[in-house]
């Protein structure tokens, strides 16, 4: 008895109809994802002129919904609603025209307090603020500024007459004179590396500052001096005026205020497209168009960088 097993039979070949199908559909499902994304990346490079932006970032997602949210806080001339409901002033102004050449057309303001603005920004209710906000050192290391679009010289608000002949810091030193300020304003902690004490500091919620020295519950307020005269325009107040006096650092040389738009830290894809937009405003003369629509001029264009601050 032969004890070999018969060899098995070739089974037919069976063509794998539905594995195919399936594989080339999904071959084709993912060239075309491949494809849109591309697609995308190309639009997002040619919108920044530069290396594609990543579509998961604040920009590139800026750039997909051709939409941001911009924090404001209503500082005259600088981020404020203007009659219209729309937002306006110099920051906004310039913020919009760089988004603009990025393919982003909407810029939705969100207002808060003043003192909310970088809390709010790096909670994310907010992609950028647009608000006057100052260039300072403590604040480089809460946000990342853009260059300066604008800066300006400082003014108090004081009652008629000017009664305490407040004209400097080193008259307020020397008067003892009682500060009246709005909550975050970088005027606090430049007061205070004066020597001026907590208890001639009063903090207020937006402008509740100028009604208090209008009140006579405080002898001045301090700000940019187009700050003051967009407010003082805004809310006429013959018990008020104007003085120019220019910040000054801790040893009294006298500063000027440097506002700028800021991003939140991790932004800086987008802070760096902003500013080479900027860059061009600056060489194609039209951001001398929108400062000349509050009253500034060449002489108000800055010749430093944020960087430059913030070091």
């Amino acid at each position: 008895m032969d004890n070999e097993r018969p060899a098995p039979q070739e089974r037919p070949q069976c063509i794998d109809l539905v594995g195919q199908f399936n594989r080339r559909g999904i071959l084709r499902g993912a060239a075309a994802a491949m494809a849109i994304t591309a697609v995308a990346r190309s639009k997002i490079a040619s919108a920044e002129g530069a290396v594609p932006a990543n579509p998961n970032t604040t920009l590139g997602k800026a750039i997909a919904s051709k939409s941001i949210k911009v924090g404001i806080a209503g500082l005259a001339g600088f981020g404020y609603l203007g009659a219209d409901g729309k937002p306006t002033g110099i920051d906004v102004d310039v913020l919009r025209a760089c988004m603009q050449s990025l393919g982003i057309t909407n810029l939705e303001p969100v207002q808060t307090a003043f003192g909310s603005l970088i809390p709010g920004l790096n909670a994310g209710q907010f992609d950028a603020v647009a608000a006057g906000l100052v260039i300072t050192k403590q604040r480089c290391s809460q946000v990342a500024f853009g260059d300066p679009a604008a800066w300006t010289g400082g003014a108090f608000i004081v009652r008629k007459g000017n009664p305490k002949k407040l004209h400097s810091w080193a008259d307020v030193v020397r008067t003892e004179a009682i500060f009246a300020t709005g909550t975050g304003s970088s005027d606090i902690n430049m007061a205070k590396a004066l020597g001026i004490p907590d208890s001639r500091i009063l903090q207020f919620q937006q402008f509740g500052s100028n009604a208090a020295v209008a009140a006579g519950r405080a002898d001045f307020t301090s700000a940019g001096k187009l700050v003051q005269v967009e407010y003082l325009k805004n809310n006429p107040n013959p018990n008020l005026e104007i003085v120019d006096a220019d910040p000054v650092d801790a040893s009294g040389n006298t500063i000027k205020y440097h506002s700028a738009v800021a991003f939140r830290p991790q932004d800086t894809d987008f802070r760096d497209a902003y500013n080479k937009e900027l860059a061009k405003l600056k060489s194609s003369g039209q951001l001398l168009v929108l400062l000349g629509r509050y009253g500034l001029g060449e002489n108000e264009v800055p010749k430093t960088t944020a960087a430059a601050l913030c070091n």
